[in-house]
């Protein structure tokens, strides 16, 4: 926040952006910024609900804390691998503020064509991003930390259209963004396609015991569509020019990066493990609960919903 005074009279001003962690120390003190005074300061946790705290903050300026980290993934010879990760966030982000000069370490896409029902091309956008707009942000190097400050909490998300690639006039779907954890009946009812690692797009189902417990993760991205598709499996590419472009219209493309974040868990959580190395069992066989960055919570079940440790297995309360 910056004070100018003028005729006397202190005003300030407020400004906000995600902090990006750059790679030369003059950039990084550059975008450094200070929480605004005198707003209320809210917390995202993507393992808890989150829903009361948009509603008692809806519309109002907030500072935002959010631990979520987006990255590219930095190799051995030192050189970077684009990731990409979806992103549906309940304030604006401005990455073009937050990247400073730097304007090609990210990309920003949304959806705009379904191919043949088993290809959905995406194409760029610019870097502002609305609240409730869901994207998938292209990390080309470098970490994009998801604070903000000053900004503005809305609890409505935004979903975007897709169309057929044939009949681009034909809306067949819809790319929503989720504030909330989705459990597995609510997914599969509303057949959702969830990004995977492997950067292809997979439907969350609860007729497979494998995978019953799948849910999806908060803040981030999901396609449906009007139809069901002949597949389960959806790959994502780019769109290079818009269809119906004449002589390119079929110029379907790789998408501009091989390494995603998964955006649901679909191991499972009765043998789902968690990468974390606790004792889970008191002495007298009783479990004991911790949330997912590790930390003690007892042996009591969590009144709180949401996803904990416990048997080192993943549980959702709900």
């Amino acid at each position: 926040m910056k004070k100018v005074t003028s005729n006397n009279k202190d005003t300030y001003i407020e400004t906000y952006c995600a902090y990006f962690q750059a790679t030369t120390a003059s950039t990084a003190d550059h975008l450094n910024m200070r929480l605004v005074e005198n707003l209320p300061t809210v917390t995202i946790d993507d393992s808890a609900d989150n829903t009361a705290m948009l509603e008692q903050y809806d519309g109002q300026k907030v500072n935002v804390t959010y631990d979520r980290v987006l990255s590219a993934t930095q190799q051995g010879d030192g050189t970077w691998k684009p990731r990409a990760h979806t992103v549906c966030l309940p304030y604006d982000l401005d990455l073009d503020v937050q990247t400073g000069d730097n304007y090609d370490r990210v990309n920003v896409y949304c959806p705009y064509a379904l191919k043949n029902g088993e290809q959905l091309a995406f194409m760029p956008r610019g870097h502002y991003i609305q609240a409730g707009e869901p994207v998938i942000i292209v990390v080309n190097q470098g970490t994009i930390h998801l604070n903000a400050y000053g900004v503005t909490l809305s609890k409505e998300s935004k979903p975007w259209d897709f169309v057929n690639w044939d009949n681009h006039t034909q809306v067949v779907g819809q790319w929503h963004g989720s504030y909330c954890i989705v459990g597995n009946d609510e997914s599969a009812n509303m057949r959702a396609y969830v990004l995977q690692s492997d950067g292809k797009a997979k439907r969350i189902r609860n007729d497979n015991e494998k995978y019953r417990n799948a849910y999806m993760l908060p803040f981030r991205c999901y396609a449906t569509f009007s139809e069901v598709l002949q597949t389960d499996v959806v790959t994502v590419s780019y769109a290079d020019v818009e269809p119906g472009g004449g002589e390119h219209e079929d110029q379907i493309i790789d998408f501009p990066a091989n390494d995603f974040d998964a955006d649901a868990d679909f191991s499972g959580y009765d043998d789902a493990d968690t990468g974390i190395e606790m004792r889970t069992i008191e002495a007298d066989g009783s479990s004991r609960y911790f949330d997912m960055n590790g930390r003690y919570l007892g042996t009591q079940q969590p009144k709180q919903r949401g996803v904990y440790i416990r048997d080192n297995k993943k549980v959702i309360i709900k």
